[in-house]
C-alpha cells in the first residue's frame, strides 16, 4: 500500500502540469521547423489599385502562406480600403501581424502629431482589429528612412522618442489582451551596402544598430516579446545573392552577403536576447522600362528563387528565428515620391498579378508550414512589470566579430525536448516517485531479512 503512496503522487503531478498546459493560450501556426512563414500583403498602404484586392485570397493559402504582415489603418482615406482587404482575406483562416506604422499616425494627424495622437491611433487599431495578435511597433523607423522622421518622432531624440512609442504601445496592447505579442526596432534594415567599409573592419554597429542600442539601452526589454529585423541584399540598383560578395561605391566587402548577414543578426541577437522575427525579405526582377527613373536591376525569376532558397535556409537555421515574411504576396509594387509622383516599379511578387505561381512560389512551399493556422499565438516569457533600466544609457560597445570565425546560423545543439519547462517537471517526478519506490521496497526487505551488523 505505502509503495503506491509515490505513485498516486507522480500521477497528481503529472496531471496538474498537462491541466495547467491546456489552459494556456494556444500556440500560432508554424511550420514543423518551428518558424511561422508568411508574405507582406500590399505595400506601405492599401490603395485601391494594389493587385492584392484583385487577387484570389484562397490562393496563398494552398501554398503554404499562413501568415499576412499589413500596416494599420484607421483613418478615412486608407482605413476603409484595410477595411476591404483584411475581410477579403480574413475568411480562410491567416493568421495577422500588424505594424503600428508612422503613415498610420500621419494620415490621421498630419505630420505634427504628438504621442498621445499615436497612443490614440494605437488604441483605436487595437478596437477595430481584435482578432491580430502580433503587433511590430514602427516600420524602418530606427534606419534612418527620412519619411518616418516627423511628427514625435522628430520632436528631439529620435531614439528617445521611439522608446517613448514603444512603452505606450507595450502597454496598451497588453492591457487590450495580455497574451498578444510586441514586436520591438520596427523591422530594423541590418545590412546596408553604404557601409561596406566599416563591415570590412568586423563590426556591425551601423547607425541603425546603434539607433537599436541605444533603445535597448533606455530599457526596450520591458516592453517587449520580441524584435524584427528585414532582411534584404539589395540598394535599388543592385540585388545580390547571399553567396556573392557586394561591390558598392568603389568599396569591395571582404566577406559574402551571407556572412555580413551573419554577423550583423548575431550582433542583433547577441544585443537583445530576445527571438527574432524577419518581417521583411524580398527580391524584384527586372522592372518595367517604361518607369520615369527606372532603377537599373535585371533579375530572372530564377534568380528570385534562388534568392528565397538561400535567404530561408539561413534564416531558418537560427534557433532564435520566429518568423520570416517575403515581400510581397504579389507584384509589382510603385514607388512613389512624397507627393505622389511615381518613381519607379519593382516587381518583388511571389506569385504573379493573376495569381499564377512562380518559380519562387514552389521554393517558398518547400519552407512553409501546412498547419491549420490558431487564432491566438503563445507570446515570449513577458518582460517585468515594473521595468529595470539598463545601467548604460549609451549603446553597447561594437558587436564582437567572432561571427566571422564561428558562423553561429545552425540550431542549438542543446536537446529541445529538456528546454520545455513540463517535460523537465515530469522528469522530476519520475525520479522521484523511482526513489521512494526503491525506499519503500528497501524497507520491506528490512523487516523480512534484517542485514547482519559486523563490527
Amino acid at each position: 500500500m505505502r509503495a503506491s503512496i509515490p505513485i498516486l503522487i507522480f500521477l497528481i503531478i503529472s496531471l496538474s502540469i498537462v491541466g495547467s498546459l491546456s489552459s494556456r493560450p494556444v500556440a500560432f501556426a508554424q511550420s514543423s521547423s518551428g518558424i511561422a512563414f508568411g508574405a507582406n500583403l500590399t505595400q506601405m498602404r492599401p490603395p485601391i489599385y494594389d493587385f492584392a484586392f484583385a487577387f484570389n485570397a484562397s490562393i496563398p493559402e494552398q501554398y503554404g502562406v499562413s501568415w499576412l504582415r499589413e500596416a494599420a489603418f484607421v483613418d478615412q482615406r486608407y482605413g476603409p480600403n484595410l477595411t476591404e482587404l483584411y475581410n477579403q482575406y480574413a475568411p480562410f483562416g491567416y493568421n495577422w501581424e500588424f505594424r503600428f506604422d508612422v503613415e498610420g499616425v500621419t494620415a490621421l494627424y498630419g505630420s505634427s502629431w504628438t504621442l498621445q495622437q499615436w497612443d490614440s491611433y494605437v488604441s483605436d487599431v487595437l478596437n477595430d482589429f481584435p482578432n491580430v495578435h502580433v503587433w511590430e511597433v514602427g516600420n524602418e523607423v530606427l534606419s534612418g528612412q527620412a519619411k518616418y522622421n516627423n511628427g514625435y518622432l522628430a520632436s528631439g531624440n529620435l531614439t528617445q522618442a521611439y522608446f517613448n512609442m514603444l512603452k505606450d504601445t507595450y502597454n496598451l496592447v497588453k492591457q487590450h489582451d495580455s497574451s498578444d505579442i510586441v514586436l520591438a526596432f520596427g523591422g530594423n534594415d541590418f545590412f546596408d551596402p553604404t557601409k561596406l567599409s566599416l563591415y570590412n573592419t568586423g563590426s556591425f554597429a551601423d547607425p541603425a544598430y546603434e539607433n537599436a542600442a541605444q533603445v535597448w539601452a533606455d530599457g526596450a526589454a520591458n516592453y517587449c516579446d520580441a524584435i524584427s529585423l528585414h532582411a534584404y541584399a539589395d540598394n535599388t540598383g543592385a540585388a545580390w545573392l547571399l553567396n556573392e560578395t557586394p561591390s558598392y561605391n568603389g568599396v569591395t566587402s571582404k566577406y559574402t552577403i551571407q556572412q555580413l548577414w551573419n554577423g550583423s543578426i548575431n550582433a542583433y541577437e547577441q544585443l537583445t536576447g530576445k527571438p527574432i522575427w524577419f518581417t521583411e525579405t524580398g527580391e524584384p526582377i527586372s522592372s518595367p522600362p517604361n518607369d520615369p527613373t527606372p532603377p537599373i536591376i535585371s533579375n530572372s525569376l530564377q534568380k528570385q528563387a534562388d534568392y528565397l532558397n538561400q535567404t530561408f535556409s539561413l534564416l531558418s537555421s537560427y534557433p532564435f528565428t520566429r518568423a520570416i515574411f517575403w515581400f510581397k504576396l504579389a507584384g509589382p509594387s510603385e514607388y512613389l515620391s512624397d507627393s505622389g509622383v511615381l518613381l519607379y516599379t519593382l516587381d518583388d511578387g511571389l506569385f504573379n498579378q493573376d495569381g499564377t505561381p512562380r518559380p519562387s512560389t514552389a521554393v517558398y512551399q518547400t519552407f512553409a508550414s501546412t498547419a491549420t493556422p490558431s487564432p491566438t499565438p503563445t507570446p515570449t516569457n513577458p518582460p517585468t512589470s515594473s521595468p529595470i533600466p539598463t545601467p548604460s544609457t549609451k549603446p553597447s560597445s561594437s558587436p564582437s566579430p567572432s561571427a566571422f570565425a564561428k558562423p553561429t546560423n545552425s540550431p542549438s545543439p542543446s536537446i529541445p525536448e529538456l528546454q520545455n519547462t513540463a517535460v523537465i517537471a515530469i522528469l522530476f517526478a519520475s525520479v522521484t516517485a523511482f526513489v521512494f519506490l526503491k525506499m519503500a521496497s528497501h524497507k520491506r526487505r528490512k523487516k523480512t531479512h534484517p542485514i547482519p551488523f559486523y563490527l
